[in-house]
């Protein structure tokens, strides 16, 4: 019993983790209109959780994204990146 039962955690231990890799991370929905005001014809989907951070933190680090430099091309960065 005590083997049926390690083999079990064992298992869903490997799937939870194999799972956690291969999840892909979505931007909220304001982000994601935010972003694509910038970057119009750009595939925000299937970001990895990487490129939503990093489009995340690009957003909220400017003060007034009208004013200054144009993030555009970072996000297109960032979308490149796979």
């Amino acid at each position: 019993m005590k083997n049926l039962i390690l083999a079990t955690l064992i298992a869903g231990a490997s799937v939870s983790s194999a799972f956690a890799m291969t999840t892909t991370a979505q931007l909220s929905e304001v982000n994601r209109i935010e972003a694509q005001r910038f970057v119009p014809n750009g595939d925000f989907t299937n970001l990895t959780p990487a490129q939503v951070t990093a489009i995340d933190l690009l957003l909220l680090s400017s003060e007034d994204l009208g004013a200054g430099e144009n993030p555009a091309g970072k996000i297109a960065k960032i979308l490149e990146r796979s």
